[in-house]
């Protein structure tokens, strides 16, 4: 008696899978050397643009790589100077973009960069390996900024300043393109000097977070002709509303900690701001040492005790006065303008 043979397996399916891959690697192949054509050509139309403006763009090397998965642009030794004489120079610039995404950019600039103004005063900021700035838009316009530093160092007009593991992230309110949303925070980050009248704090931040909703940025930042110096005083003036997520401040003995609603309405701010204060015998020690007025100290005790089991001392701010029990113990100057 025979054994019946078992049926040979088709390896059909196989073979067209196999053609199929192939034919979507070669399509898709064919489309990033396409595009990235597209995209040389469309770099060197904003050079030429550029330059016949008065604009300075120069650069040792070029090139655009990154198959298969983004389009790389790398300059060398990099130079861009605005016709009114404002230059920025830097080691290298790196521009990162998806294929399949052209709207978002990622741009890297590490090593040593420089930027003068037009009268000729330099600003320096070193950037580590891994620092960051990205932008996505879409139609309507912005959605997205955000900027990494891994590792910053910088001479601002004489003023020294360092970051680490800086994250500064800012977006239009879902639903509310008027609005803005900001989140910032880092591991450290230190500042030219210790605040005058509170030098106890000294000049380095340790790790800090804040989350915060501004409602009518983008209508008082066009009022400010996009001049950050002017934005406090279009943001009163406009009548914005400054919505406080969350802060966490981490500064030497200031354990503080922060939320808050407040509103400007006829040119002053109203609302409520609520604090709290973690480890208050370390602060109240540094302010001793500092020589500190017993009253102010007298204050964070209070604070201290509003501050138990997680909770938080509220304040009222009326006609831009910071209250408490109905007395002021600070002031919220408007801006002049």
């Amino acid at each position: 008696m025979e054994t019946p043979s078992k049926p040979r397996t088709s390896k059909l399916w196989l073979y067209i899978a196999w053609g199929l891959f192939l034919l979507i690697v070669i399509a898709y192949s064919i489309y990033w050397f396409v595009a990235r054509s597209m995209v040389s050509d469309s770099i060197d139309t904003w050079l030429e643009s550029e330059k016949e403006r008065g604009a300075v763009v120069e650069y040792s090397d070029r090139s655009l790589g990154g198959f298969p998965f983004r389009f790389a642009l790398s300059l060398e030794d990099p130079i861009y100077q605005t016709p009114d004489g404002q230059r920025w120079e830097g080691d290298q610039l790196q521009l990162v973009m998806q294929p399949w995404n052209w709207n978002h950019i990622i741009a890297r600039a590490p090593g040593r960069n420089v930027v003068s103004s037009e009268t000729g005063l330099r600003h320096t900021v070193n950037l580590g390996k891994k620092s960051a700035g990205s932008v996505s838009w879409s139609k309507t316009g912005i959605r997205r900024i955000g900027l990494q530093l891994d590792e910053m160092d910088a001479l601002i007009a004489g003023d020294e300043i360092s970051a680490a593991n800086f994250s500064l992230n800012l977006a239009p309110r879902s639903g509310a393109p008027n609005d803005l949303r900001i989140a910032v925070q880092w591991d450290e980050l230190v500042l030219p000097e210790a605040p005058a009248g509170a030098e106890f704090l000294g000049d380095t931040l340790q790790a800090s977070r804040m989350i915060a909703d501004i409602e009518g940025f983008f209508p008082a930042y066009a009022a400010a002709g996009g001049d950050v110096s002017a934005l406090p005083q279009a943001l009163l003036t406009s009548e914005a509303h400054i919505y406080l997520g969350s802060l966490f401040l981490n500064w030497g003995a200031l354990k503080l900690g922060a939320k808050g609603d407040i509103s400007a309405a006829k040119q002053a701010w109203n609302g409520e701001i609520s604090v709290r204060i973690d480890d208050a015998e370390t602060l109240r020690g540094a302010m001793d040492a500092a020589g500190q007025a017993p009253e102010t100290m007298m204050g964070i005790t209070a604070l201290e005790a509003a501050s138990k089991d997680g909770k938080f001392l509220t304040l009222t701010v009326r006609d831009n006065q910071i209250l408490f029990l109905g007395q002021p113990v600070a002031t919220l100057i408007p801006p002049s303008g």
